[in-house]
């Protein structure tokens, strides 16, 4: 088991309070945010699974600086699986609603992972979804819009590896049945030397800025800029299985789920040789 202290002292640095102010004036694109940070008896209330009444009167000049709707998350996680509940905010009616649903969904994760600490307000992007028959694909129990986004890593200074980002067997609970969820993902996950030189570019710029392992995520609006929306220390986040960064461990956890891929991949590809 990993040293409990170690993971503590790393989870500080996935914290947003901690990465986002070292990226936020590097010349690329990323949406415009504003951070809250927990008075210490704001912070006290959530730590006990409560929504502080100031909370909302705190935000709301934040708010108001980006708009709605917004995508609204804690310096930690977005819970973007519980979509339509959590950080999607469609307007300033909702607002309560997302705080809690957002922060208790948050709680309810392990300490090892998560020690909220604030909010940050962020401005929606319009991404680059996938689509069938003019569907739009949604997933998890939250109905999350799946885009195009990718993950980049970085260690010491240079890029280790890079992967789409939506893992097919991760994807749950799709609107979209097999096949065809396949073709889409398939469609989202294509990477081109244009993409992988650009966003390169956008990583590296990164690299500089820190030092160890890290993992950076970004995301295609559909004005056709990528993004830079996510990081966190690499040691926390997800391969590829197939990566050969990958590590033991990870493996063991997803084997499951990358058997179920395999199965789900060679229907695929029967269906799409049908079909040709």
């Amino acid at each position: 088991m990993e040293d409990i202290k170690k993971r503590w002292e790393r989870n500080k640095q996935n914290s947003m309070f901690y990465w986002y102010p070292k990226i936020k004036d590097l010349d690329m694109p990323q949406p415009k945010t504003e951070m809250y940070k927990f008075t210490k008896q704001e912070y006290k209330q959530v730590q006990e699974e409560r929504i502080p009444k100031s909370l909302i009167k705190n935000c709301e000049s934040l708010v108001e600086k980006i708009g709605f709707p917004l995508f609204m998350r804690t310096d930690n996680s977005s819970c973007k699986h519980g979509w339509i509940k959590t950080c999607y905010v469609p307007d300033i009616d909702s607002l309560e609603y997302h705080f809690f649903e957002l922060l208790s969904t948050s709680g309810m994760q392990s300490f090892m992972s998560y020690n909220d600490t604030g909010l940050a307000f962020r401005e929606f992007l319009e991404l680059d979804y996938g689509y069938y028959k003019g569907k739009k694909l949604t997933a998890f129990y939250g109905e999350f819009p799946v885009n195009r986004e990718r993950r980049y890593f970085i260690r010491d200074g240079k890029i280790q590896c890079h992967h789409p980002y939506w893992y097919p067997s991760a994807i749950k609970n799709s609107n979209i049945e097999q096949p065809f969820l396949n073709m889409i993902l398939e469609q989202l996950n294509s990477e081109d030397k244009s993409e992988i030189k650009e966003l390169s570019k956008y990583a590296l710029m990164v690299a500089e800025v820190f030092s160890g392992y890290w993992s950076v995520d970004f995301a295609k609006g559909l004005n056709d800029k990528w993004y830079l929306i996510d990081m966190a220390r690499g040691e926390d986040s997800f391969h590829w299985l197939e990566c050969k960064y990958c590590s033991k461990e990870m493996r063991e956890q997803y084997k499951d789920k990358a058997e179920r891929d395999k199965i789900e991949t060679k229907e695929f590809e029967e269906f799409k040789h049908k079909n040709e």
